[in-house]
């Protein structure tokens, strides 16, 4: 019975620990990209997944999940123009190298039944 617990507790060490040990899938260098899940609702509302996405310096970010959007950066951002947009439901932005760490606020934006929609969600630029 020992040999039998001792297995156990070495499978949960090297195996089950690992991998609920962190919240973000493992990333391969700076390639892999954060998905932002974006899900519309009645009346002009939306729901956004992570509402506070975690990108590296080098990333990229995928918006997905709706169509005709756009996605417009504050003041200061670190992108490249502040503001990107798609008539498709994918949009791919990619995170300079060099960004500067910390928290940039983003607005999505779409129009549905002439009435224009915003959201003002977070991105956090962490460290590659």
């Amino acid at each position: 019975m020992k040999f039998k617990s001792l297995l156990t507790v070495l499978i949960t060490a090297c195996f089950i620990v690992p991998l609920g040990s962190s919240a973000e899938p493992p990333a391969a260098g700076n390639s892999a990209a954060t998905v932002v899940q974006l899900k519309e609702k009645p009346d002009c509302q939306f729901t956004v997944t992570p509402e506070r996405a975690t990108v590296k310096q080098g990333g990229k970010i995928v918006f997905a999940g709706i169509k005709d959007f756009s996605i417009e950066f504050k003041k200061g951002s670190p992108f490249s123009k502040n503001s990107f947009s798609t008539s498709s439901d994918k949009l791919t932005i990619s995170v300079p190298a060099t960004a500067k760490t910390g928290t940039y606020k983003y607005d999505l934006v779409t129009k549905r039944g002439g009435k224009e929609c915003r959201l003002d969600p977070d991105i956090i630029i962490v460290r590659a």
